[in-house]
């Protein structure tokens, strides 16, 4: 009986923050809401002479991406599509999937995300070092 009812609890307890995630996620597509968003980004766009070539196309294909979602939050994969061809070069699917997680970042912190491009480690072994290797063979 014990087992029932902590089994019972943790599923409403993950139901209860399901159910908070889901309510945070529509007030994110709410249409006035991604208007602002239209605007602080149209704004963002005009006054574009501090930021690189490769955050100004990020911040244009998200603009792209809201101007063609329909006003319910619907069609994103469309959206996304229509939106890398017009931005980038190489519209293939990966770019529509990054176009849709960088929106829902933007709309969350409205910011881009970071990049950790070129961010590695990088590992030098050490019998690749040509001073320790002398120092070895003396």
């Amino acid at each position: 009986m014990k087992i029932t009812f902590f089994t019972n609890e943790t599923a409403n307890n993950q139901i209860d923050e399901l159910q908070k995630i889901n309510s945070e996620e529509n007030e994110l597509w709410k249409p006035e809401n991604i208007n602002e968003k239209i605007d602080i980004l149209k704004n963002k766009l005009i006054n574009c002479s501090d930021i690189n070539i490769v955050e100004y196309n990020k911040k244009r294909v998200i603009f792209e991406y809201l101007k063609h979602l329909n006003n319910n939050g619907k069609d994103k994969l469309k959206a996304s599509k229509e939106a890398a061809q017009l931005i980038f070069l190489e519209s293939i699917p990966h770019k529509s999937y990054l176009i849709r997680k960088w929106v829902k970042y933007w709309l969350k912190y409205n910011t881009l995300p970071l990049s950790l491009r070129g961010k590695h480690q990088k590992i030098f072994r050490l019998v690749d070092d040509e001073d320790i290797v002398n120092k070895c063979h003396t």
